[in-house]
């Protein structure tokens, strides 16, 4: 925790990791491959082709959906992976899209502990007597195949009433991890 000037009076988290452990298992595997192929492979830690051929691995359920036969395996599945390659490219494109290697986020993720930084938040305002912080979790209303949302919520809350933060959880429609907001933008 950092002191400043600046009041901090709500932290909002959309839809977040709280740790490593809010990841689910077959996304914790799938990045044990990405790290494999990120020290064989050189520059693609940060190259953008990697990053969609990791996004469009991640999304194979999408098209890789069992048919009756192989006919319709193929007529079925080839346009639902041009479907999603399309989904994966418009959302590159837009501008509340994290575009950070995935490798990096797991990094920070492993590295920043988020939901050890909310406990230390309180417990540091606790020790100074300052103004206690709102800390507001919005989980996505869907699934998401890459974060456990509800599991993420709970660790946060946890380390928020552990020290004694107040904390709000809303779930909400359109949201998901790798989403962020500037303020001109929730007015």
């Amino acid at each position: 925790v950092k002191e400043t000037d600046i009041p901090v009076e709500n932290i909002v988290i959309i839809s977040g990791p709280s740790g490593y452990d809010s990841l689910r298992e077959s996304r914790k595997e799938e990045m044990g491959w990405a790290q494999t192929i990120a020290q064989w492979i050189p520059g693609s830690a940060h190259s953008t082709f990697w990053r969609g051929v990791a996004e469009l691995w991640f999304y194979k359920d999408n098209f890789t959906k069992p048919e009756a036969n192989p006919w319709e395996f193929i007529t079925k599945n080839v346009p639902r992976f041009f479907n999603t390659l399309k989904g994966i490219e418009i959302r590159f494109r837009q501008p509340h899209t994290s575009n950070n290697s995935l490798l990096m986020q797991m990094d920070a993720i492993n590295n920043g502990k988020p939901a050890q930084r909310v406990q230390s938040l309180g417990e540091y305002e606790l020790e100074h007597d300052e103004q206690r912080t709102n800390i507001t979790y919005a989980t996505s209303s869907a699934y998401d195949a890459m974060l456990d949302d509800d599991f993420a919520a709970t660790q946060f809350k946890e380390a928020a009433e552990k020290s004694g933060l107040n904390f709000n959880e809303y779930e909400m429609d359109g949201v998901s991890h790798g989403d962020y907001y500037v303020d001109s933008e929730v007015k």
